[in-house]
């Protein structure tokens, strides 16, 4: 006698194998199965509006990560700010940069290794922001070597749950940041010329106050004189 099966049975059956598939397409569809991930942590000092969670990281241009986080305070998990680095406000961005995207690229995933990847940081590697569309206004993280950039880290060594990269400032930012130092600069040029040229007028005046002062003193001098011997002339004479 052949068995019968339950429609409920057979209904979980179902249900559960579509749960299944709809879940491998899912991992198969984002790579997570086959992809090697490292995180690392970067501290943005300016504003990150356009920044999205899932914005494009690349290197020079070719993407190898995405940004998984951005906060406005590193959870205690992911370190501590130095005390110098709260007056700067920093605004903490975590991005993951994909192994086995890198190594499709052509890189050999070799600076992904804690000690090369200080080196790297030695050297001068450093995230930026840049614009990923003008129209839209969104960005992505570029990271670069810097050579002349300095190294100015926000987290307590040893406190990161993450590597941390250094940042530089945006393209504007830097521009802005000169502007500012040479209008400084000029302000300062144009008050010493404005307190030169005072101090030369003040000069010029006491001088000349100076010389009409001796002056005038010559002419009483010449008046006392002339008054004398006119007196002289106009007193009787002496018996």
């Amino acid at each position: 006698m052949p068995k019968r099966f339950s429609s409920t049975a057979i209904g979980l059956f179902v249900m559960s194998s579509l749960a299944l598939a709809v879940a491998a397409l899912t991992v198969l569809g984002s790579g997570r199965l086959f992809k090697r991930s490292h995180n690392f942590i970067c501290f943005f000092q300016g504003s990150v509006n356009g920044l999205k969670v899932g914005a494009a990281v690349k290197v020079r241009g070719v993407e190898i990560g995405s940004v998984s986080a951005i906060r406005l305070r590193p959870l205690p998990s992911e370190g501590q700010l130095k005390p110098s680095s709260y007056a700067l406000t920093p605004i903490p961005v975590i991005i993951d940069i994909d192994e086995t995207q890198l190594k499709a690229q052509g890189a050999s995933g070799a600076a992904l290794r804690p000690e090369d990847f200080n080196d790297l940081v030695k050297r001068g590697l450093r995230a930026q922001l840049q614009t990923e569309s003008l129209l839209t206004g969104l960005l992505y993280i570029d990271l670069d070597v810097h050579p002349r950039a300095p190294l100015r880290l926000m987290l307590e060594p040893g406190t990161g749950g993450y590597p941390e990269i250094p940042t530089v400032p945006t393209d504007i930012e830097q521009i802005r940041e000169v502007a500012t130092k040479a209008l400084a600069k000029l302000s300062r040029t144009l008050k010493q010329s404005v307190d030169v040229a005072t101090m030369a007028i003040t000069e010029s005046f006491l001088c000349t106050c100076h010389a009409r002062l001796r002056s005038d003193c010559a002419a009483d001098s010449q008046l006392a004189r002339e008054f004398r011997l006119t007196l002289r002339r106009c007193s009787p004479a002496r018996r």
